[in-house]
């Protein structure tokens, strides 16, 4: 028995269990759901007899009222989040394939969890459910050849950067040190080293896999290779990874060159003019990305949005100087720049763990679609929208809009056919995140203006460009086709998959697959 399951069960006994939310706690687009057929959670006694003597001595269970319940089920997006009745947080895979076996027995839904970043409305689907934290899951074992490394499930991208870097060694990450890496790998994986190495997913080895009915399983290019197609871009809809075999380098660079750049509006057109020439001539493997938000700043300007430039580059300042002079030359109002090691980089970008975008318990609804250019004129019409909106709706102020370019070589290196991952010949993304505290009258406002604004991005782009949306950054209404792909092999893959390893559904609440 888990040892500290005797304590949690006499305080979750004294608790009120975690009940569906009433309609008017609903979010919007979410209220028309009827839960009155949810099905019943066991009482804390229940799980605690029968789940409790199954799990290792590392792991625990949590009930509602607790404080580790409320860490487990915090969310970056509150919006359309799970329903969750009991944490299960797991020491080992066979833990994790316990919990899924004993949730299949007495027929409740699971969701496993790293750091809660997952934010397609499709998660409220999931009621009364098992959430298996897979926190505990965070080894980092590096092989004797330094050319690869066995990761925990539940590492997030912090600790992989952290400790690789005491090793001179780096991986392929995402950009955002609060999220779990595998998570982000799971959908493809962009990040800052992505010209050098490709995407999350291209660097996988090997993966060690808990399917739906806790049969637990090794997957690989020699190992039921079509799940592991699968599992590269598509795989939060196959099962869940306990641990994976991981591709990791020396260190491209031993400084990192990074800046941010605050611009008024008059600059919007100079800058997405520079920022198409320098994606058209190919960004350089060193550039770890160029991104463009708009966001109300008060200090900078009271009146106005402001364009905030952030820019990083594998290398010093002279070797980055042909890539940022350009930008600065149009006469940022403010800025600061410097050298750092690459354990640093998220931190002064503003995407470290205690950065305000890593936070937890806000509603952020996301837009988001692949572009091949910027339109110069629909973004300052993005603009006008964005400032439009924000100045009548002032609640809605701490949206962003974000439009990210990265150095592209290692990503189009790969065969578009080799992963389920479908959008490598896509350029850019944009982003709409709408975010407000929580208040469901604003929904369907919000909802509203994230369709317009997407809709405007994508009536920009080229005659006969596909409505293409990274999975990680879908909203939860987008078509299986915008998601995965229009090649009519590919989804037709992703089906027979998608019947053969999940033949019940259990992982349908993440952009599942139908």
């Amino acid at each position: 028995m888990c040892p500290r399951c005797s304590i949690i069960i006499l305080a979750a006994l004294c608790c009120c269990f975690h009940q569906p939310s009433s309609a008017a706690a609903v979010p919007h687009v979410l209220r028309q759901v009827d839960h009155r057929f949810t099905p019943r959670a066991p009482t804390a006694g229940e799980i605690q007899l029968d789940l409790g003597p199954q799990l290792s001595n590392g792991s625990s269970i949590w009930f509602p009222g607790s404080e580790e319940f409320s860490t487990a089920t915090s969310r970056w997006n509150i919006y359309g989040e799970p329903n969750i009745s009991v944490v299960v947080e797991v020491a080992t895979a066979e833990d994790v394939a316990a919990t899924v076996q004993y949730a299949n027995s007495i027929d409740m839904p699971f969701l496993a969890v790293n750091r809660g970043h997952g934010s397609p409305y499709t998660l409220s689907k999931l009621q009364n459910g098992i959430e298996i934290w897979l926190s505990q899951l965070n080894s980092i074992d590096i092989a004797e050849d330094g050319n690869s490394a066995v990761l925990g499930g539940g590492v997030y991208i912090e600790e992989v950067v952290h400790t690789l870097f005491e090793y001179g060694k780096v991986a392929v990450t995402g950009s955002c040190a609060c999220v779990g890496n595998m998570g982000a790998g799971l959908g493809g994986g962009h990040g800052r080293l992505q010209g050098y190495f490709g995407l999350i997913v291209d660097n996988i080895i090997s993966m060690d896999v808990v399917l739906w009915n806790g049969t637990q399983i090794i997957v690989n290019e020699d190992s039921y290779p079509d799940l592991f197609w699968g599992l590269r871009g598509a795989g939060h809809n196959f099962g869940i990874v306990t641990s994976f075999d991981y591709k990791i380098y020396d260190q491209p660079s031993s400084v990192w060159f990074y800046g941010l750049y605050y611009f008024n509006e008059d600059q919007l057109e100079n800058i997405f003019n520079e920022m198409n020439r320098q994606s058209e001539a190919t960004l350089p493997e060193e550039i770890g990305g160029v991104l463009l938000f708009y966001v109300w700043s008060a200090t900078i300007n009271a009146t106005d949005p402001v364009l905030v430039l952030t820019f990083n580059y594998a290398g010093g300042a002279t070797a980055a100087a042909p890539y940022i002079d350009p930008f600065k030359a149009f006469g940022p109002v403010a800025s600061t720049e410097g050298q750092v090691p690459y354990d640093q980089i998220s931190n002064v970008s503003g995407t470290g763990v205690a950065s305000p975008l890593c936070a937890h318990g806000t509603q952020r609804m996301q837009f988001s679609c692949d572009l091949l250019t910027y339109n110069v004129t629909t973004n300052r019409e993005m603009y006008e929208l964005y400032r439009n909106m924000t100045l009548a709706e002032p609640s809605l102020v701490a949206t962003s809009v974000v439009f990210e370019s990265y150095s592209l070589q290692g990503i189009k290196a790969v065969p578009g056919n080799s992963t389920a991952y479908p959008h490598r010949g896509d350029n850019l993304i944009w982003s709409q995140v709408i975010a407000y505290d929580y208040d469901p009258g604003l929904d369907a406002t919000a909802i509203a203006w994230g369709e317009q604004a997407r809709q405007l991005i994508r009536d920009g782009q080229p005659p006969g460009e596909e409505f293409n949306v990274y999975v990680n950054y879908a909203f939860g209404g987008e078509t299986l086709e915008s998601v995965y792909g229009y090649e009519t092999w590919r989804l037709e893959k992703l089906r027979a998959l998608k019947k053969e390893w999940d033949p019940q559904g259990k992982f349908s609440y993440y952009m599942p697959i139908s």
